[in-house]
């Protein structure tokens, strides 16, 4: 059994330990080939040591045949696009609660929070990624059992 996992956000490459324990669980008596493309817009130092090895031990230790690592964004074209590459503080936990729990989420609002969102918005420096539309690394499907994105 061949499998390709398509990981768009690698960060630091936790979901590609996930996926192959995850995989493993429910193919115990199986045979299985895992192969990865890891596509991460980050150019951050403190994500991109900590990824490059994690594959490095990925494909060391035969957990995956193949790793190809892609430092660019996905995007509906091939159009550099703005990104901030600094971590993100509780906004996306507080947007996320916004739309699931109505007004909610005002309760939670704090200075911290605020403070972080300004300071993105107006303050940090955005850098141009590289992007691809995500139907350039979808491989031809016989090549892989499955894949997953």
């Amino acid at each position: 059994m061949h499998i390709l996992f398509i990981d768009c956000g690698c960060n630091k490459g936790q979901s590609l330990v996930d996926f192959a324990e995850y995989i493993n669980k429910l193919n115990k008596n199986k045979e299985i080939v895992l192969d990865s493309i890891c596509i991460e817009p980050s150019r951050d130092k403190n994500v991109l040591i900590p990824l490059k090895k994690q594959i490095k031990f990925l494909k060391k230790e035969n957990i995956y045949r193949r790793i190809k690592f892609f430092n660019l964004s996905i995007n509906e074209s091939f159009s550099p696009i703005d990104f901030w590459d600094k971590r993100q503080i509780g906004i996306p936990k507080i947007w996320g609660e916004m739309f699931l729990e109505g007004f909610l989420f005002i309760r939670k609002l704090n200075f911290k929070s605020i403070f972080s969102l300004l300071k993105r918005t107006f303050f940090e420096k955005r850098i141009k990624v590289s992007s691809a539309p995500i139907d350039v690394f979808l491989p031809n499907r016989s090549d892989y059992s499955s894949y997953f994105l």
